[in-house]
């Protein structure tokens, strides 16, 4: 098996979703994409956990995904067939998440800014959202990285996807944030 990890989530997703140690664990070979957009103090402790984890573990960083001969040898190599044993950990328990839709257009500045005051209780947040002349982007943020980019989408409805961290009740500040940032009628699920 191969793993693929992103470094600017993995640290914080290592430690409290179970399933993120258990395949780093159960795999041969592990891949530390987007090391361009990451330290090398944060790509320097995400091998090191990887390495803690699973020592026996073929690493590789790169970026773009750029894992062609990596592979190639992979692909030749036999699965171990390695099951992993669970250990819960304490703060175990499943993600919320929270759904954003709207039918009215918000400026990408304006969503910047509102994922920008969501993320430090969430581990991403992500989705395409109609602008104010009728075109669609993408936004994405992830620690304290948000970015957006024109898409090509059909339908009138924006719809955002909050991955909240555990134990966060963040619907009041959906709520509040959104009112400042946005200022655009919403429903949250």
């Amino acid at each position: 098996m191969t793993a693929l990890v992103d470094p600017e989530s993995f640290l914080d997703l290592a430690e409290v979703v179970n399933a993120v140690g258990e395949q780093i664990i159960g795999s041969q070979r592990v891949i530390i994409n987007k090391v361009d957009l990451a330290s090398p103090e944060t790509v320097r402790r995400v091998r090191e956990k990887v390495q803690t984890l699973n020592p026996s573990a073929e690493i590789l960083e790169t970026s773009y995904a750029q894992v062609e001969r990596f592979l190639e040898r992979a692909l030749r190599q036999p699965s171990t067939g390695m099951f992993v044993l669970r250990h819960i950990k304490e703060a175990y328990g499943r993600l919320v998440h929270h759904i954003i839709r709207t039918k009215e257009g918000i400026a990408p500045e304006s969503m910047a800014a509102f994922v920008r005051e969501i993320l430090p209780g969430a581990f991403r947040i992500k989705g395409i959202v109609r602008d104010r002349d009728g075109s669609c982007f993408y936004v994405d943020g992830v620690n304290d990285n948000v970015t957006w980019r024109s898409v090509q989408a059909t339908g009138d409805e924006s719809k955002i996807v909050i991955i909240a961290k555990m134990g966060k009740a963040l619907e009041p500040k959906i709520r509040s944030a959104w009112k400042a940032c946005c200022g655009v009628s919403f429903t949250v699920e």
